[in-house]
């Protein structure tokens, strides 16, 4: 579970170091939507804790472990493969946002 919050954690916190390269690969002219993107995870994933704590304590810690590594790890894959900047909203906030 460690690993879990250590991978979003650090990518929620440092997305100011991505933001630069986010800006170069898709050319938004305007950063406040590339700003929005990490932004936008961050808020969904204080969001949805509840919800990680309710399932903890019902069902097994490791399995919320497990689960949450398994969508983390297949939203860093779909944010490596995002060719557009929707694809990338969509993979880094959504899915890391989970």
């Amino acid at each position: 579970m460690a690993a879990t919050a250590v991978l979003c954690h650090g990518l929620h916190t440092g997305y100011g170091a991505l933001l630069l390269f986010v800006l170069q690969e898709f050319r938004e002219q305007r950063s406040t939507a590339a700003g929005c993107v990490g932004a936008f995870s961050m808020a969904l994933s204080l969001a949805v804790s509840p919800l990680t704590i309710a399932i903890c304590r019902r069902k097994s810690t490791r399995l919320t472990a497990v689960l949450g590594g398994l969508v983390a790890a297949l939203g860093c894959l779909f944010t490596s493969f995002a060719s557009q900047f929707h694809q990338l909203f969509f993979s880094y906030c959504i899915v890391i946002g989970i």
